[in-house]
């Protein structure tokens, strides 16, 4: 991952799209010392956009790819996931 100024970005867009495009590097373009938007390749785009639309558990799967040692909290999560989703029904105590 790099950062650059946006100053910098704007004078080298080309280089920065083509790192993120061909290299899969994230860019991240700061402004004032703060990031301020990133340029990912499409496939990054395409994955995010995945996760953010599916259900829960695709985060979950896709967490679990990045980080294997992450499956049994994974299959924890989505068996409280799916008790709370069956039990949906039941009264609650006041």
């Amino acid at each position: 991952m790099v950062h650059v100024n946006l100053a910098k970005a704007k004078s080298s867009f080309s280089e920065y799209a083509n790192r993120a495009a061909y290299t899969d590097e994230q860019v991240i373009i700061t402004k004032r010392g703060k990031p301020f938007v990133a340029l990912i390749s499409v496939d990054d785009l395409e994955f995010l956009q995945r996760i953010k639309a599916g259900p829960p558990e695709d985060g979950l799967l896709g967490a679990i790819g990045m980080a294997p040692e992450l499956e049994e909290v994974a299959e924890k999560t989505m068996e409280a996931y799916q008790r709370r989703a069956d039990d949906f029904g039941r009264e609650i105590e006041e």
